[in-house]
């Protein structure tokens, strides 16, 4: 994992536990993070942060509403009361304006991080964590 694709507050995981981190420090040399769940502190020897993998599941914990079609389901995120992020069952994702659409294939938004880090740069507020 690239430590210049993480900022703080971004949340991965212990490589060996699967244990919950939250990136707490950044800098040029470090890349520091809590465990989430302190009754899991402390981490076994050995551990190593790892992206987490977008999911449908994930979508959903983070308050993507699932729409169901006849072509498929999709996942949808309102924000600013006019805008939206979608997701299709692929995980391909479009982010949908007032005036405007657009659909991206998803070939840089395949971790929890990156979509943290994607809502930040377009809302300038944090997606809420409900993991």
């Amino acid at each position: 994992m690239n430590p210049t694709h993480l900022r703080i507050g971004n949340i991965v995981r212990d490589k060996i536990s699967g244990d919950l981190l939250r990136i707490t420090e950044l800098n040029e040399t470090t890349v520091g993070a809590t465990v989430i769940n302190r009754d899991k502190y402390p981490l076994p020897d050995g551990w190593e942060m790892e992206p987490i993998p977008l999911t449908p599941e994930i979508l959903v914990k983070y308050g993507f509403k699932k729409f169901n079609l006849s072509s498929g389901h999709y996942f949808q995120l309102d924000f600013n009361n006019k805008e939206a992020f979608l997701f299709d069952e692929r995980l391909s994702y479009g982010i949908m304006g007032i005036a405007n659409f657009e659909w991206s294939a998803c070939d840089h938004i395949h971790h929890l991080h990156q979509l943290q880090n994607l809502y930040f740069a377009l809302t300038g507020e944090e997606l809420n964590y409900t993991l």
